[in-house]
């Protein structure tokens, strides 16, 4: 492809410009999350943008034009509908009033481009206004900057290439400024990561116009290192971060000012824009009820509501974040990544040299795609996959093909308690071992565990006497026993697994469980298995009370 030049945009081309935005958003997607600690650090802005993007771009797919007027609109309409997070509700606002400066207008010259860029940080400052001060050294800024800066050095400039190139340099500036002007920034030391996604997508828009290629991978940036960044981030509220709360109040009469005063009453960070018959709302809380009730209460229907647990997601974030600023202690090159669902299990597994830990498990298997992100943000070359579940290995053993430039092994792991015992075989293995051999070895002990695992059943099984809602014991994912009392349950799991002829029993406690209970039941069992060593540790993980590891 050469690059474009041109004076005059239609529809059509706007939205290949848009799309080749949205596909470099895709690209970057986990460098802007990674930049991501105001106004929450948890870690989604590059997902939350990309989501907003893809809505919008989605309803320009369903209703082809070549009008832009028409296709802004389109735009920026399905952009709100599916806008998450604050800065993909800003990025919806930003879309919002570009739009409206192309309303009616059949194509796009340099003038009415600067308008719209001018109309699009207006509005969206408006609206933000409305509800709270905009704070500086953010997405708003970013964009702000850029707008003035095209006004005051381009307004000569009629080629829309070179005002789009002109349009990103400025906001470039104006992103590596934001640390000086947001304090929490630079205590992270990085930049705005809304302000990042922005310029993102617009690096991505002007890669298009210069014929350059918009799908290449890249590495994903591991976030600068810098000090006592953990304090900076802790939560002022001691009640902590609250919920994140979306969602769409659909009607024939909605009331936006009534509706952005009331449910800004209610919490933080509110954004709340649309017209009388569709309006998004994004606010911060503590009790997730309140807006969604005051919402049914004023008779609109509601859709595609998103409650986020932010303590939850900053506390993944600082974990995530630490481990990528840890540097490893290993004198070889080999990598072990490895699937947990549980925050006990991923610090476990951790401590037993895991480089990386990625969040998954049984009903939400990770993508390939999470695999190949992990492997991107470690040095190393030779990289061993730990999958801990059956449904994952499949998955593990696309990754290789798609990373030539690394040594992929899969470790076939099928439980939690399989992985924990390949990894300590890793952690033992003789220094400098080669990848084959270490590998081989880790395979070779897999077999040395037994895997207990109590869940509830899903539903009947009469060929096995099982009663959907009853506790379910399974022995390497065979079910063996089944019951309305857990305790009773797991005894007669431990007893069906022989533990009489084994030494150590490991039991991991899961989310549902309180420590309190998890201690009580550890009695029970060493009660029961006297000349055995039963040890407690916290798992954290869903769905399980209780895994068991018995060798």
């Amino acid at each position: 492809m050469i690059a474009v030049t041109a004076t005059t945009c239609d529809g059509t081309f706007f939205a290949l410009c848009i799309q080749a935005g949205l596909s470099w958003l895709e690209v970057h997607r986990d460098a802007v999350n990674a930049m991501n600690v105001f106004p929450v650090p948890d870690g989604d802005t590059g997902t939350n943008m990309w989501h907003t993007l893809q809505s919008g771009m989605s309803a320009v797919m369903a209703a082809p034009s070549e009008h832009i007027g028409q296709v802004s609109d389109t735009l920026a309409r399905g952009a709100l509908r599916g806008a998450r997070g604050n800065s993909g509700t800003i990025l919806s606002m930003l879309l919002r009033g570009f739009a409206d400066a192309l309303a009616g207008q059949p194509d796009m010259d340099a003038a009415l481009f600067r308008e719209a860029c001018d109309n699009a940080v207006k509005y969206a400052y408006a609206t933000v206004s409305s509800v709270m001060s905009p704070v500086e050294g953010t997405i708003l800024t970013v964009a702000r900057v850029a707008a003035e800066r095209l006004h005051a050095e381009d307004e000569g400039t009629q080629d829309l290439r070179h005002l789009t190139e002109h349009l990103l340099h400025h906001a470039q500036i104006a992103l590596e400024d934001t640390p000086n002007q947001l304090p929490v920034l630079k205590a992270a030391n990085v930049v705005d990561s809304g302000g990042y996604g922005l310029v993102t997508i617009m690096d991505g828009v002007v890669r298009f116009l210069d014929g350059e290629s918009i799908t290449t991978s890249i590495s994903a940036q591991p976030t600068p290192v810098a000090q006592n960044w953990q304090q900076a981030l802790v939560p002022e509220d001691e009640q902590g971060y609250g919920y994140d709360v979306q969602f769409l109040m659909l009607g024939d009469a909605l009331d936006v000012q009534k509706v952005r005063q009331d449910i800004s009453a209610m919490g933080w960070s509110p954004l709340i824009d649309g017209d009388n018959t569709l309006i998004k709302v994004h606010i911060h809380v503590h009790n997730p009820a309140d807006p969604i009730g005051y919402a049914i209460t004023q008779g609109a229907q509601l859709d595609d509501i998103v409650v986020e647990n932010m303590q939850k997601q900053y506390l993944a974030y600082v974990a995530q974040r630490e481990q990528r600023e840890v540097p490893t202690t290993l004198t070889d090159d080999i990598g072990v990544i490895t699937v947990a669902a549980g925050d006990g299990l991923a610090e476990i597994l951790t401590q037993y040299g895991a480089a990386s830990v990625i969040h998954g498990g049984q009903t939400m298997n990770p993508s390939v795609d999470d695999f190949v992100n992990a492997i991107r943000v470690l040095p190393h070359k030779n990289i061993i996959l730990l999958p801990n579940n059956g449904n994952v290995i499949l998955t593990a053993n696309q990754v290789a093909p798609l990373m030539p430039e690394r040594n992929i092994v899969v470790v076939g792991s099928k439980t939690i308690p399989q992985g924990m015992s390949a990894l300590l075989a890793y952690w033992d293995r003789r220094e400098g071992m080669p990848l084959d051999e270490t590998s081989t070895l880790m395979k070779r002990v897999l077999g040395n565990v037994k895997t207990l695992e109590v869940t509830t059943a899903s539903r009947d099984v009469r060929e096995s006497n099982i009663q959907k809602g009853e506790w379910l014991g399974l022995l390497n994912d065979v079910p063996k026993v089944s019951g309305t009392d857990l305790q009773d349950v797991l005894l007669r799991l431990l007893h069906a697994a022989d533990v009489e002829s084994n030494e150590l029993v490991s039991m991991y406690w899961g989310a549902d469980i309180n420590e309190h209970e998890a201690k009580a039941m550890q009695l029970a069992v060493q009660q029961t298995f006297p000349a055995q060593t039963v040890e407690l540790l916290h798992g954290g993980q869903p769905l399980y009370p209780y895994i068991v590891s018995v060798e």
